[in-house]
C-alpha cells in the first residue's frame, strides 16, 4: 500500500511499507538534469551531485564518508537527463540516521572553491572515460543528432571546456534555484513504522526552503534521414539508428516497448537472431525505447567489424521494413509481453525498485502508477497495435550515427542520408 504525504514546507513524501523485507530504501528525487540546463549550464546538475558529497554546513568531506560507512548499506547518487537522485539503502534500525544524513547532503551543501576545482578535474576524467567507450560515445552522438540542438541533445556530463568554466558562485546559484522542497520528492520503501518515519521526515526535511517547481521544456526531434560519421581508431564500427519514439504516457507507448523487445530485446529477437546468430556479424546488437515528457526515441545499436558496416545497416533496415510490411506474430507478442511482466514481477521484490519507482512516477506523472495498470496496458497490446506503433516510429526518417576507423564507402546506400558534420 502506497501513501503520499506532504510536509509543512510542501515536500511530497511517498511511503510504501514492506514489513516482510529486511531493509529500507530512501531516496530524494530532484527535478533537475541536463534537460533543464541552458547551453551555458550544461553539466551543472552532474557537477552539483558530486559536490553534494564534498562537505556540508555540518560535516566535512571526510566526516561525510565516515558517517556513510557508519550506517552501512549503500549511500549514493545519480544524475540523468530528467532528475538527480540521492539514495540510501540500509537496515531498518538505521532509517533515521540515513534520513538525517541525506537531508544534510541535499539541503546543506557547501561549495568550497578548492574542493570544486578538484571535483572538476575528476569529472573531466569521467568525460575521458565516456570518450574511451565507443558505445557511450555513439549514444551521445545520437542524442546530439536526433534532438537537434535542444536540451535533450546535451550530454549529462557536459564538455571539458564547460565544466572547467564553472565557478563556485555559478554552482551555488544553480543549486539555490533547483534544490528546493517544491522541486523534490522524498520516497521511502521497506520495513519501518510509518508514523515514526513521517515524524523523522518532518524533523529532517521540514525546514528545507521552499521554491519553484521546474517545468520540463519541449524539445524538437529529427524528421530527416540524417547521417553523421566520426572517424576513430577502434576495432569495431559502432552503428546506432535513432527513430522517433513516444512521450511519457503516450497511448501506444507500451506497444512501442514490445516492438523494441521483438526487434532487439533478447536472444530470440529478430535482430539478434539475424545479425548475431545467423550471420555472426556482431556480438552486441539491441534495441531500446526511451520516453521523455514531450517526445521519445527508439534506438537500434550494433557493433561490428568495419568491413560489415553497410551489410549490418542493410539488415537493420530490412527487419524494420519486414515489421511494417508483415507485422509481428502472436508468438512474438506473447514472448515480449511475458518478458516485460517478468521483469516487473522480479523488481517487485526489491525495496530499492519501489523507492525508485515512486520517486520517478511522482516526478513524471505526479501520481504512482500501480503495477496492475501497467499489466493491463501490456495485456491490451495486439499485433495490430504494434504495427500502428511501428508506423509512428520505424516508418519515419531516422538519424544514423557511425563511429568507425574508416569513412563510409561510395555505395549508393549512404547517399539516401543527409550528411551532418
Amino acid at each position: 500500500m502506497v501513501s503520499i504525504h506532504q510536509l509543512s514546507n510542501g515536500l511530497r513524501v511517498a511511503v510504501k511499507s514492506m514489513e516482510w523485507t529486511h531493509s529500507c530504501a530512501i531516496g530524494v528525487w530532484l527535478r533537475v538534469g541536463s534537460i533543464l540546463e541552458s547551453e551555458e549550464e550544461n553539466g551543472l546538475s552532474h557537477l552539483l551531485e558530486h559536490m553534494s558529497f564534498k562537505g556540508t554546513k555540518n560535516r566535512s568531506n571526510r566526516q561525510l564518508a565516515i558517517d556513510m560507512d557508519a550506517i552501512g548499506g549503500q549511500v549514493n547518487a545519480a544524475t540523468s537527463k530528467l532528475t538527480t537522485e540521492y539514495y540510501a539503502q540500509v537496515l531498518p534500525e538505521e532509517a533515521e540516521s540515513a534520513l538525517e544524513l541525506l537531508s544534510d547532503i541535499v539541503c546543506n551543501t557547501v561549495i568550497e572553491p578548492a574542493e570544486l576545482e578538484k571535483e572538476k578535474r575528476m569529472i573531466i576524467e569521467e568525460i575521458g572515460m565516456v570518450e574511451d567507450s565507443p558505445e557511450d560515445s555513439a549514444h551521445d552522438m545520437a542524442n546530439a543528432l536526433f534532438y537537434l540542438g535542444g536540451p535533450l541533445s546535451q550530454p549529462i556530463l557536459g564538455s571539458r571546456a564547460r565544466v572547467e568554466s564553472f565557478s563556485a558562485e555559478t554552482v551555488e546559484s544553480f543549486r539555490a534555484k533547483h534544490y528546493v522542497a517544491n522541486n523534490a520528492v522524498l520516497s521511502v520503501a521497506g520495513n519501518f513504522d510509518e508514523n515514526r518515519l513521517l515524524e523523522w521526515c518532518e524533523k529532517y526535511f521540514g525546514r528545507w526552503k521552499k521554491g519553484n517547481r521546474q517545468e520540463y521544456p519541449a524539445n524538437p526531434t529529427n524528421n530527416k534521414r540524417l547521417l553523421t560519421h566520426t572517424k576513430k581508431p577502434i576495432e569495431q564500427a559502432q552503428i546506432l539508428f535513432t527513430y522517433p519514439g513516444m512521450a511519457f504516457g503516450a497511448p501506444l507507448g507500451k506497444d512501442l516497448l514490445l516492438l523494441s523487445s521483438i526487434l532487439g530485446g533478447g536472444s530470440s529477437s529478430r535482430l539478434f537472431q539475424r545479425i548475431r546468430e545467423e550471420k555472426a556479424y556482431a556480438y552486441s546488437v539491441y534495441a531500446h525505447k526511451t520516453a521523455y515528457p514531450f517526445c521519445g526515441d527508439l534506438a537500434i545499436y550494433a557493433a561490428c567489424s568495419p568491413k560489415n558496416t553497410r551489410v549490418v545497416c542493410d539488415i537493420i533496415e530490412e527487419e524494420c521494413k519486414l515489421v511494417l510490411d508483415k507485422g509481428v506474430t502472436e508468438e512474438e507478442l506473447c514472448h515480449s509481453r511475458i518478458g516485460e511482466k517478468t521483469t516487473l514481477a522480479l523488481a517487485d521484490e526489491s525495496v530499492y525498485y519501489h523507492m525508485s519507482k515512486m520517486g520517478s512516477d511522482l516526478m513524471t506523472y505526479s501520481r504512482i502508477v500501480p503495477h496492475e495498470e501497467i499489466f493491463e496496458g501490456l495485456n491490451k497490446v495486439t499485433t495490430q497495435s504494434i504495427l500502428l506503433a511501428a508506423r509512428e516510429s520505424i516508418d519515419k526518417p531516422c538519424a544514423l550515427v557511425l563511429l568507425s576507423p574508416d569513412e563510409p564507402d561510395n555505395h549508393s546506400y549512404w547517399r539516401k542520408y543527409e550528411r551532418q558534420a
